[in-house]
């Protein structure tokens, strides 16, 4: 498998650069070696991320590099059991170049650009991959930035297809929100307000097995305003991989798994 880095455009001083914000766990080692000055325990380290920390906490525990720096893991509602593909990431990589005018010999001058600059030229790129289409690309798809399975410093996916061997000692506990990603603000709950109108919002994505699930969350939710339900059934993209990470680690079967 061709791995993607900036190794071709920058040399080795790029290498590692699709993952250089991963390669911060000195501050893990130091906790190791000055804990038990504060009366902590060196050898009972906790990692806890929620979202795109979350995210990050998985991704350590598939790195070799952060190997026995933590003892027990946390997920909160980051259920990014794939990390980007080196094809998404260079592809990114290419478009952000193209935004401030440079080439991919040029990749060292990215460091003189004023960052307003960068900023804007990496979220017009994000606009312009296709998964950014996806209503759900944020769970399921490769979208915005992210840690790259670049063969080096995350050498695989973190839970897929599997949890990883690396940290297969280490406890996980993981979870969601009950309304993850649906909120007042952003759909009003006249838009729920009647069954109907729940009805049509559900099979925006769940199609012909809309009925079904509505009838199920109401069954475990029979006090739940429809907006309620939708709002609890919309946050099944989250949950669903949240379980499926703690299913992956039990079937280890060397550390618990809890959600």
């Amino acid at each position: 498998m061709a791995i993607w880095t900036f190794n071709s455009w920058g040399g080795e001083e790029y290498a590692s650069s699709a993952n250089v914000g991963l390669l911060d766990i000195a501050v893990l080692a130091w906790v190791r070696e000055n804990i038990t000055t504060f009366g902590g325990d060196p050898n009972c380290i906790t990692i806890f991320g929620q979202s795109g920390g979350g995210g990050k906490v998985l991704a350590l525990m598939a790195m070799p590099a952060a190997k026995g720096l933590s003892h027990r893991a946390i997920v909160q509602s980051g259920p990014f059991s794939k990390s980007f593909s080196p094809d998404y990431s260079g592809r990114l990589a290419e478009l952000v170049l193209a935004g401030v005018g440079r080439s991919k010999s040029r990749v060292r001058e990215l460091q003189a650009i004023p960052v307003d600059r960068l900023s804007g030229a990496a979220a017009e790129a994000i606009k312009k991959m296709p998964s950014h289409q996806s209503s759900l690309r944020q769970v399921y798809g490769e979208d915005n930035w992210g840690p790259t399975v670049d063969g080096r410093i995350l050498p695989r996916h973190p839970f897929d297809p599997d949890a990883p061997e690396v940290s297969a000692e280490v406890p996980l506990l993981t979870g969601s929100n009950l309304h993850e990603i649906v909120n007042g603000l952003d759909r009003p709950e006249t838009q729920a307000k009647q069954m109907d109108e729940l009805y049509q919002l559900v099979s925006q994505e769940s199609g012909e097995y809309s009925k079904g699930i509505i009838d199920a969350y109401r069954r475990d939710y029979p006090q739940a305003t429809p907006f309620d339900l939708y709002a609890t059934i919309a946050a099944a993209s989250f949950r669903r991989p949240a379980c499926e990470q703690a299913i992956r680690k039990a079937a280890f079967r060397r550390a618990p798994a809890y959600a």
